[in-house]
């Protein structure tokens, strides 16, 4: 708890000064800051710099993660989880359309909270694709939903460039397939197994989905356009995904 607000927050502490790391976390502070009113990311509190250390404040988003969800809610409609799936897109058009580049999606960065809206966690390898065209900004995240062209087969030096909108949109596309189907779409016990599986081989649908229903047509062909190999051939932004959402709910 912390004493400017009267709601419960989440402190997230960096135990360093150095240049460097401060704008990197402040940077982190910004995002949420930006997507204050749009109600698709935690409210921020407060940032403050100590003599030994920086944090932030934050909202504390009461809810499960996407696995929490996905596990504990087996028997959910088929009418709430597509809902579900949906406001993942919605809320990932929010944050494209204010020109962020979220660039760490994955399903515990997904919150669905008591009222089955959806919240955006760890913006700290996010980025502004107009601020940040020139910066030297961190880039990095989880190894099994980076698309083909940010990684490589060699354990050396994984990640191949800064993510944007086509990387998001291939991550929001491999987080939709985990939420229907409780499983990852490409197997190897290695590095170099993984990596050659995530740039060769095409996703595979099981029959059915986790929640005992059978996945419309064109839900897969949204997912199987946001995985596409070749980024270009994916969604431009996640305002397009969106859009191809609302057009096949109509």
């Amino acid at each position: 708890m912390i004493f400017e607000t009267k709601n419960v927050a989440v402190i997230k502490l960096l135990k360093s000064v150095e240049k460097r790391k401060v704008k990197d976390f402040e940077r982190e502070f910004s995002f949420l800051k930006a997507l204050q009113n749009s109600s698709i990311s935690p409210a921020a509190y407060s940032f403050r710099i100590k003599e030994n250390y920086v944090y932030f404040s934050q909202e504390f988003v009461e809810g499960l993660s996407l696995p929490q969800f996905t596990r504990r809610k087996k028997r959910s409609p088929k009418k709430l989880v597509l809902s579900i799936a949906g406001k993942i897109a919605e809320a990932f058009k929010e944050i494209h359309l204010r020109n962020i580049v979220h660039g760490d999606i994955h399903p515990s960065n997904i919150i669905v909270t008591s009222g089955n809206t959806i919240k955006i966690i760890d913006f700290g390898l996010a980025l502004n694709t107009e601020l940040d065209k020139d910066e030297l900004v961190n880039f990095g995240g989880a190894y099994f939903f980076m698309p083909p062209e940010r990684i490589r087969k060699t354990t050396f030096n994984k990640f191949t460039h800064k993510p944007d909108f086509y990387s998001d949109v291939f991550q929001i596309g491999i987080v939709l397939f985990m939420l229907l189907y409780n499983e990852y779409p490409f197997n190897g016990i290695t590095w170099e197994e993984l990596a050659s599986e995530v740039k060769e081989k095409q996703i595979a649908f099981p029959e059915v989905s986790h929640f005992n229903f059978l996945i419309p047509k064109w839900l897969k062909d949204v997912i199987e356009k946001c995985v596409a190999k070749k980024a270009k051939q994916r969604f431009s932004t996640a305002a397009e995904l969106y859009h191809a959402f609302q057009k096949s709910l109509k």
